[in-house]
């Protein structure tokens, strides 16, 4: 086995914690302080960003033996400057099929909502769709973004638009526990990430399955264990 994979047992069984590595090539200046500021007072903490509290809610990691501070993953993800250039795996490539007006490969990058908000805005001008449509794509690659493997460095989360579909693909296989329940991978970033979507758009808000599938054909699933992927397909064609 590869060491990422390792890492990526270890990690989904909650022995090891991805978003806690150190990001050994970044500092502090790798982050936006202002939002981590931002993060707090909607958190309900009001106190100065020092390196202390960045530490204690982990998002910067102190090395016993030199003492250097340096952002975690999950600090990168949420508030980083320029997180693809420490975490390039960590995007969102699009690629358009239907409309020649706009490129057809797109990336979105940035932190995660910066990520997300991007590829929805791109999406929208390439299909304009009705909110329907819009809860479901927003919904889906929400959870992608959150549940993928970031261990899986080799592979992006990837939407493919189509003119009677949109496929996500996400690195990251979808585990069951001993219990037969699926696991969820990245928790910590999640508790985060909800407090950080201060307008609902993503994980915050009312998805209604039902109410799409009485317009639309079923959403489907596939969960492909050997390729370590999990895919989405959101039909687009009416059926009313």
């Amino acid at each position: 086995m590869r060491k990422e994979e390792i890492a990526s047992i270890l990690h989904d069984t909650g022995l090891f914690h991805i978003e806690q590595i150190p990001i050994i090539k970044a500092n502090l200046k790798d982050i936006d302080l202002n939002k981590v500021d931002d993060f707090f007072k909607m958190a309900g903490i009001n106190h100065p960003v020092d390196n202390h509290l960045l530490i204690s809610a982990g998002f910067a990691i102190k090395e016993k033996d030199n003492n250097e501070i340096h952002p975690s993953l999950g600090a990168m993800l949420l508030f980083g400057k320029h997180p693809d250039i420490f975490l390039p795996h960590a995007i969102i490539l699009i690629h358009n099929y239907i409309n020649n007006e706009f490129p057809k490969l797109h990336i979105s990058k940035g932190t995660i909502i910066d990520m997300l908000d991007d590829a929805i805005q791109f999406i929208n001008k390439v299909i304009p769709y009705n909110s329907l449509v819009k809860s479901a794509i927003q919904e889906h690659i929400g959870k992608a973004i959150i549940y993928r493997d970031y261990f899986c460095i080799n592979r992006f989360i990837e939407v493919y638009i189509k003119n009677n579909k949109i496929e996500i693909v996400n690195p990251g296989a979808a585990l069951k526990a001993n219990n037969d329940k699926y696991v969820k991978r990245n928790l910590w970033l999640y508790s985060k990430i909800i407090t950080l979507d201060k307008d609902k758009k993503f994980f915050n808000k009312e998805y209604n399955k039902q109410e799409f599938e009485k317009h639309y054909s079923k959403i489907k699933y596939y969960n492909i264990p050997s390729e370590n992927l999990y895919k989405v397909i959101i039909p687009l064609e009416d059926k009313i």
